[in-house]
């Protein structure tokens, strides 16, 4: 595609931010100001340059599509008229064949101090919020692994939501804010020590003063040359014994090098939204045993990049033996 004017300053936002430093607060206005006019997609297509979206090459029988009542399933195909089978209602509607795409545009606004531009992508209508970020990469409108949240209607998109889940339609308007991958750290230990011995599950339990996007830990590897295998996992509360993760994956933790580079950075798929006040605790459950380093000089409360405030207390039912003071879990990397 043509990235050639494809993105313009564009001085009236259609979008607000209730209270400062609350982005849960970010809601979409067609007006900015009640005595503004209302901004449509007429007026921003006159600074925005139109994408080529293909939208009628290969639209077969059962191909997912948009439509003007929302995204469906082409079932029938009858000279100009084409019957959808919509996915939210499972009602069937004909439309003109005119008035389906397999793409469909989308407007997004990079937020950004001193860069607020509008883009226009095209996205599958059979995609996720992740084929918007796939989008922007290709056409280098965002650099690949950097950090970001999408926000329509109000809320945070998640990266597996399908469009049909979210109402999606031609021309919605979504903000992207958060594109400074600058990652935050904090440490807990002073000293690394050795001859730690893993089994069982492990865990520590930690809460934030202020919203963050945990984007990974620190674990300490082994010093006998072996790799550490598990399942590392994150859930709401103080207890090892809790509902269900809302992050878990299998990891392994390779040998550390030597004791001044104990450290191994184990970094999650995503970023996690940590809330502020709550507690949360992250375990590591080992499926081998090994000896590995450990960490001691810890102290319940400290404070990390960004002024961010950690309060660390003992994960009940953790049956190794990670505490305040010491233990393993040394490093966490978070956005702010």
């Amino acid at each position: 595609m043509d990235n050639s004017n494809n993105k313009t300053n564009f001085q009236k936002s259609v979008w607000k931010q209730t209270q400062d430093d609350n982005l849960d607060d970010w809601k979409l206005f067609f007006d900015c100001n009640p005595k503004d006019k209302a901004i449509s997609t007429k007026n921003i297509d006159q600074q925005v340059k139109l994408v080529n979206l293909n939208s009628k090459k290969n639209i077969i029988l059962g191909s997912v599509v948009m439509t003007p009542s929302g995204i469906g399933r082409l079932i029938k195909q009858d000279k100009n008229i084409c019957a959808v089978k919509l996915m939210k209602t499972n009602e069937e509607i004909n439309f003109e064949d005119e008035e389906i795409l397999v793409y469909f545009p989308v407007y997004i606004r990079i937020l950004e101090k001193d860069f607020s531009n509008w883009h226009k992508i095209s996205v599958p209508a059979n995609g996720s919020v992740a084929s918007i970020r796939k989008s922007l990469e290709e056409r280098k409108i965002i650099e690949k692994d950097r950090s970001f949240s999408l926000i329509f209607n109000g809320s945070e998109l998640k990266e597996e939501s399908f469009f049909d889940q979210l109402e999606f339609r031609p021309d919605s308007k979504v903000l992207l804010f958060g594109l400074k991958n600058n990652s935050c750290k904090i440490s807990r230990f002073t000293t690394v020590n050795s001859w730690w011995y893993t089994y069982a599950t492990d865990g520590i339990t930690f809460s934030v003063n202020k919203k963050i996007r945990l984007s990974g830990v620190g674990m300490y590897g082994s010093h006998e040359g072996k790799i550490q295998s598990g399942s590392l996992s994150i859930h709401e509360g103080n207890s090892v014994i809790a509902g269900s993760p809302i992050y878990e994956e299998l990891i392994e933790v390779p040998a550390s090098p030597n004791q001044t580079e104990a450290i191994v950075p184990i970094n999650f798929k995503k970023p996690i939204n940590i809330k502020a006040g709550l507690d949360y605790t992250i375990q590591f459950h080992s499926t081998n045993y090994c000896y590995f380093y450990y960490g001691s000089g810890g102290t319940a409360k400290m404070t990390g990049d960004k002024k961010v405030e950690f309060n660390f207390q003992f994960t009940s039912g953790s049956s190794q033996g990670s505490s305040v003071e010491s233990g393993n879990f040394p490093e966490f990397y978070y956005f702010a």
